[in-house]
């Protein structure tokens, strides 16, 4: 029995070691929109939900060099719905940077160097530039003042 016990205690242990400095990587605004998105995946007849490649991004915006997450909707699929995370206006990306999660809708996004300064461009429905969803249409986003700045 005793050492029954002593290998159940040891397998909790590595399992411990194991999870436990995963979930310490990721900051709390990440884990709890993973949470949100597996939910949501479960809500519809009992979905899984895959994490294909590129769904969580390491990106420098804040100049810090310290890296910020880009965790994008597009690289996500729910097994019981097609369409969960993305429509015709776009996919829904989070932004995790200074502990802060803020979300945009988009149809793609890149991160760019400009004159030393990142620069989130992100390609957006063609009804924010006054069009339909065919016309071609871009906003830029900065990091400044602790929040992401553009000009609408």
């Amino acid at each position: 029995m005793d050492s029954q016990i002593r290998t159940i205690t040891a397998v909790a242990f590595v399992l411990t070691s194991i999870v436990s400095p995963i979930q310490a990587q990721e900051p709390e605004p990440t884990l709890k929109i993973l949470r949100q998105l597996r939910a949501e995946c479960a809500g519809w007849a009992n979905g899984v939900l895959e994490m294909k490649p590129g769904s969580l991004t390491q990106v420098e915006l804040t100049g810090d060099d310290a890296p910020e997450e880009i965790i994008d909707s597009s690289r996500f699929q729910c097994s019981s719905a097609a369409s969960l995370y993305c429509g015709t206006g776009g996919c829904s990306i989070w932004v995790i940077a200074e502990g802060k999660a803020t979300s945009l809708l988009v149809k793609d996004w890149q991160v760019v160097d400009h004159f030393g300064t990142p620069v989130l461009l992100s390609r957006i429905h063609g009804s924010e530039c006054g069009g339909d969803n065919t016309r071609l249409c871009m906003r830029a986003y900065v990091w400044s003042d602790g929040a992401l700045q553009t000009v609408d």
